[in-house]
């Protein structure tokens, strides 16, 4: 990517952070504003926000070099693996219901998980030495947008037939947005962490 697009991954990562805290937040406080937005919206539950938090914490990480953008990968790839096991094992739509009192359709979809393990391949791709495993990255964010991209033009188009498609019910319209932006934070990552300094130091500066 070129390097003008990584100065803006890290205010696309913030966002992700600071409305994904926001909705972690609005569980114990019990606001339906910070939690779905709109009485009509799916609730955006406490493992999707906190697989938010992970994901904007890598993308910001990664700007600045550091190896826990790897850590937070793995932790966000086993926070997806969990909730696809509580699919299979337990029947329910990931852990949250095990452990909350939610209201009826609310918990995580099978594409959220596959979003969220998609965005941990991809950064994990991304920490790789080799040049042609971020091409791959690429190509697995691109996929990922376009998933994320299809759910909000549903919602936008009202076009209930995509909901009744077990993949895609339960997603949230709040929840496909902040994948969107992801997604675009991961694939405008340079693969120079250091692109951004570059960006600020200028190149005259000694």
């Amino acid at each position: 990517m070129k390097r003008r697009f990584a100065v803006h991954s890290g205010h696309v990562a913030w966002a992700v952070v600071v409305i994904a805290g926001l909705s972690l937040a609005g569980w114990p406080i019990g606001s339906t504003l910070l939690t779905r937005v709109n009485a009509d919206f799916a609730a955006m539950v406490p493992s999707t926000a906190i697989g938010f938090l992970l994901l904007g914490a890598a993308l910001l990480l990664r700007r600045r070099g550091l190896h826990l953008t790897e850590t937070c990968a793995k932790v966000l790839g086993g926070l997806a693996t969990v909730n696809l096991l509580a699919y299979a094992w337990l029947g329910t739509a990931g852990i949250d219901p095990s452990l909350l009192p939610l209201a009826p359709g609310d918990g995580v979809s099978l594409c959220t998980i596959t979003c969220f393990l998609l965005t941990a391949v991809a950064l994990l791709l991304r920490q790789s030495p080799d040049a042609g495993l971020h091409e791959v990255a690429d190509y697995v964010g691109l996929v990922g947008l376009s998933t994320a991209l299809a759910v909000v033009g549903g919602h936008v188009l009202r076009a209930e037939f995509l909901y009744e498609i077990s993949f895609f019910a339960g997603m949230s319209l709040p929840t496909s947005m902040l994948f969107c932006m992801g997604f675009a934070g991961l694939l405008m990552t340079d693969e120079d962490p250091r692109a951004f300094d570059d960006e600020i130091s200028g190149p005259n500066e000694a």
